[in-house]
């Protein structure tokens, strides 16, 4: 750890500064290019009213050599899945049969409560806690839970199709 301070940092002082190999040495192997070799697809999908229900299976996943239980599903992912669907309920609801307009994130909230390590099998559902139209806007505010059989994130999203 006595690399010179990186162009662009400021002098290390009394701070720890990490060599090229050490940052690989302790990083994440998953974000480091694990997650680019994920996939997924939505399997079954309902609306109805302000509730949307899907299932959604990996395609391929990524198994962290760190982790003795094998598959978990990521926060990214999950947040990958309600984003998607956020998009195909707006569009649904705007009358739309193919997208035609984008949809922002404005927010989210996320937590994880317990491991979802089911890959075939991934319960989501998005509940409408409020919605409101702009003009051609709509404005839509979920909440959203993530699950199979053992394990379950939940949040909220709020998101705009100008």
């Amino acid at each position: 750890m006595t690399a010179p301070a990186p162009t662009g940092l400021p002098p290390a002082g009394t701070a720890i500064v990490l060599s090229p190999d050490e940052i690989v040495a302790l990083s994440s192997p998953y974000l480091a290019g694990g997650i680019r070799q994920e996939a997924w697809v939505i399997d079954a999908l309902r609306i109805d009213g302000k509730r949307l229900d899907a299932v959604v299976r990996m395609e391929r996943t990524f198994v962290s050599p760190t982790d003795a239980g094998g598959f978990h599903l990521s926060t990214f992912i999950a947040l990958e899945f309600v984003s998607q669907l956020t998009v195909i309920y707006a569009h649904q609801q705007s009358g739309h049969v193919r997208k035609e307009r984008e949809v922002w994130m404005l927010e989210s909230s996320f937590s994880s409560r317990r491991p979802v390590r089911n890959p075939q099998h991934i319960d989501v559902r998005l509940d409408v806690l409020w919605s409101r139209r702009r003009g051609r806007e709509l404005w839509l505010n979920f909440g959203f839970r993530v699950s199979d059989e053992h394990g379950l994130f939940e949040g909220t999203l709020k998101a705009v199709m100008p």
